[in-house]
């Protein structure tokens, strides 16, 4: 969600959830306020009858005594209640044809020689009319500050956070191959300037950093493969001699063995950091069906000394990638076909629009499939992997935004790759 959404959202359940609890307490109070209201008049109403009914009484005790359609007298020998009361209850107009809400004060008048169950009434329409009112109108007030807030948060986002999308910008345009320095634009908001000084030390550093590994990775190419290679050579012209000891041979055959390993390690680490560093930045339409029926030719012979029968079904495809890596790709995944199977085993390729399978007989994987794919991680006893094969697959994948699964099924270790 991004970040605008998020703060409207916030802004808008708050201002629901105070606008709900603040109108529920107001309308209460307001129902409050009126009642106590009507209550007094009621009151100020009962005490100023009762004192006409006591002068009538006095003055006319054998006449009828009138008052007004919202009092209601009943005369009584004895009270049914002795404390005076307040309540509500809607009663029928006839002018009106409809009924209305009331507010109702019952009280008991002792005249002396008569007694008298009092109620007097009074309409709350026009009261409850009132809050209607105050409700709607605050309604219609809270929606348009809900829409006023919701379009100037937008529009002050826009305004504040402007420099902080810049800054993103600037970010995903930066490429550390380029010389261009790294630089961003200052911000009248001093977060956002700490947030640009600080990116722009990491952006410094992180462009040392890239210079010094991609020197050594250089001067490792370079001054690493020439004293392995004269070690090889050397070791090879003794291995030529013919007056050498039978032990001297084994020595030297394992000496021979594990230089010719380290220079292939040496190679392999320094493809990773290349791949890892994006320095293989050309790019053109590989056609991998080609490639693949190239590299199943370049191991026939492998083949042909482990008794593998060989499957290859494949549609013409092309991707847009390094040619290089499109052979180091292809290469690892049938190497490692071939390494990790049995003698009279099979190897299976299928190449469609959207993915490759690699697949080979042999016995599963010894690793989990998450750690398949990590450095110097080996299945099986096979003495000729140095565990980076499938490293440098993985890597290669990824600088695509390929993905690639294992799988063991129906007896067979299985690689796709999703394009």
């Amino acid at each position: 969600m991004k970040l605008l959404n998020k703060t409207s959202l916030i802004i808008i359940t708050l201002t629901l959830f105070i606008f709900f609890s603040g109108g529920v307490s107001f309308f209460y109070l307001i129902r409050s306020l009126i009642n106590q209201e009507t209550d007094r008049e009621l009151i100020s109403y009962s005490n100023n009858l009762v004192g006409e009914m006591q002068l009538f009484e006095k003055t006319a005790p054998n006449s009828i005594f009138i008052t007004e359609n919202n009092v209601e007298m009943k005369r009584v020998d004895s009270f049914s209640f002795t404390q005076a009361f307040f309540s509500d209850t809607i009663l029928f107009d006839p002018r009106f044809n409809k009924r209305f809400p009331h507010r109702v004060y019952s009280f008991p008048a002792d005249l002396g020689f008569r007694k008298y169950e009092v109620s007097v009434y009074r309409s709350t329409y026009q009261s409850e009319k009132l809050i209607e009112r105050i409700v709607l109108s605050l309604t219609v007030m809270f929606i348009l500050l809900i829409l006023s807030l919701y379009f100037l948060n937008r529009y002050l986002f826009k305004r504040i956070w402007d420099d902080f999308f810049y800054t993103l910008d600037k970010i995903r345009s930066f490429e550390i191959k380029q010389g261009r320095e790294f630089y961003l634009k200052d911000s009248e908001i001093e977060e956002f300037q700490q947030l640009n000084q600080a990116i722009i030390k990491l952006m410094d550093k992180i462009r040392q950093d890239y210079r010094n590994l991609k020197d050594f990775t250089e001067n490792a190419s370079h001054e690493l493969q020439t004293p392995l290679a004269i070690m090889q050579s050397k070791i090879e012209l003794f291995l030529q001699q013919d007056d050498l000891k039978e032990e001297h041979l084994e020595l030297l055959s394992g000496l021979y063995e594990a230089v010719n390993r380290l220079a292939q390690m040496n190679r392999a680490l320094i493809l990773l950091t290349k791949i890892e560093n994006n320095q293989f930045p050309e790019k053109e339409a590989v056609a991998l069906h080609e490639r693949i029926d190239y590299h199943v030719d370049q191991l026939q012979a492998i083949m042909e000394e482990k008794e593998i029968q060989l499957k290859v079904n494949t549609k013409a495809l092309f991707k847009e990638m390094s040619p290089a890596l499109a052979d180091i790709l292809l290469m690892n995944l049938i190497k490692n076909a071939l390494r990790h199977n049995d003698r009279g085993g099979s190897v299976e390729i299928e190449l469609s629009n959207d993915k490759l399978i690699v697949q080979n007989t042999g016995a599963p994987s010894e690793l989990p499939a998450e750690k398949l794919f990590n450095r110097f991680t080996k299945s099986g006893k096979n003495k000729e992997s140095i565990g980076l094969g499938l490293a440098i697959v993985k890597r290669i994948v990824d600088l695509y935004d390929w993905k690639i699964d294992y799988k063991f099924e129906e007896g067979k270790n299985k690689f796709i790759l999703h394009f």
